[in-house]
């Protein structure tokens, strides 16, 4: 129809693509920069992660030395601490890996914890835990049976 009347077809001009060149690459930049930045903020994510592994299976190692295993069933594990004179279990519990006592309330050991497998094989218990980064901790600590009385 433009053309019927005499009228050039509307186009960019040279000024106006000089400053979509521009702004598309300085999109890029920003883009690239960025991405740079991915690996460190990922590594800085496992640091963050072997932290709290580390200092969960520290805290749990404390928990139960000389503490005796009780029984397993269902992803947990029962043991008896006689220094405190109490019944505890540890057991996965939503995102988190948490240590019960008898009575209610709980006691965090490992949040983000995605998958968590725990077994005894006497006289270890065995813990698997998946982290949310799909990072996978695995640890034994040492909980003897119960001694029998004579």
């Amino acid at each position: 129809m433009q053309k019927l009347l005499g009228r050039a077809p509307a186009a960019f001009t040279l000024l106006e693509t000089i400053i979509a060149l521009l702004v598309f690459s300085l999109t890029l930049s920003l883009l690239q920069t960025e991405l740079k930045q991915v690996p460190r903020v990922l590594q800085q994510t496992f640091v963050e992660e072997d932290i709290r592994w580390h200092m969960a299976d520290r805290q749990f190692t404390n928990f139960i030395a000389g503490a005796n295993f009780e029984k397993s069933e269902h992803n947990k594990i029962y043991f008896y601490q006689p220094a405190k004179n109490k019944h505890y279990r540890i057991e996965p519990y939503k995102q988190m890996i948490r240590l019960m006592g008898e009575k209610q309330g709980h006691m965090p050991l490992l949040i983000g914890a995605e998958k968590v497998t725990l077994s005894y094989q006497a006289p270890f218990i065995k813990l698997t835990a998946i982290m949310d980064s799909g990072r996978q901790y695995q640890d034994e600590f040492y909980l003897p049976p119960a001694k029998e009385a004579k």
